[in-house]
């Protein structure tokens, strides 16, 4: 997942105010992604 994070997430979110709500949703679209359907 890390290589993953790497190509796919734009890191200057991370350099703009911390916005959690934002992130988390971030998070779940990469899970929805890479995680395969069970």
């Amino acid at each position: 997942l890390e290589g993953a994070m790497q190509d796919g997430v734009d890191f200057e979110v991370i350099e703009k105010p911390f916005d959690r709500k934002r992130l988390l949703s971030l998070v779940e679209d990469i899970l929805e992604i890479y995680t395969p359907d069970i």
